[in-house]
């Protein structure tokens, strides 16, 4: 959690500043602020209960939270009408109502020689920014340490 005091102040510039540079991957969706860029309203990140808060507010029991949490992080189900523990009419409601599961995707990959990856990934949420993230192989990781600990014998 971000403290409001001057402690997390760079932090905090970075947390308000405008992302001008960053590029929307995916036109199809509205960036400027209209009521269709608002209407998605994501599950994916939100706690177990966070969860049960959203399913109580719909007038659901609050186990039902728990239910979203088991299909989104176990068994990864990105789209409400696959999560067939929630009745139909529950998940065409929720849909209705601007519900989506929201998981990241993957747009892009990069492969290099080493066998490290890049993954650049976009979220669903409305402002649809990007992540570089990177996996190195064990193997490629490994020697890598050993080749830096030989340059500095």
């Amino acid at each position: 959690m971000l403290r409001q005091s001057g402690e997390c102040s760079i932090l905090s510039q970075a947390m308000h500043e405008e992302l001008n540079h960053l590029v929307r991957l995916d036109g199809s969706r509205p960036s400027d602020g209209s009521r269709a860029a608002k209407q998605a309203r994501m599950l994916f990140g939100l706690e177990a209960e966070a969860l049960s808060a959203c399913m109580v507010e719909a007038g659901e029991a609050a186990w039902r939270g728990s239910q979203l949490a088991e299909a989104m992080y176990r068994q990864w189900i990105t789209a409400l009408g696959e999560i067939t523990t929630l009745s139909l009419p529950l998940r065409q409601r929720l849909a209705y109502e601007g519900w989506q599961v929201g998981r990241p995707a993957i747009t892009q990959v990069f492969q290099s020689a080493d066998g490290t990856e890049r993954y650049l990934i976009q979220g669903q949420s409305e402002d649809a920014l990007t992540v570089e993230t990177v996996w190195m192989p064990e193997e490629t990781a490994a020697k890598r340490v050993t080749a830096a600990r030989e340059k500095t014998r």
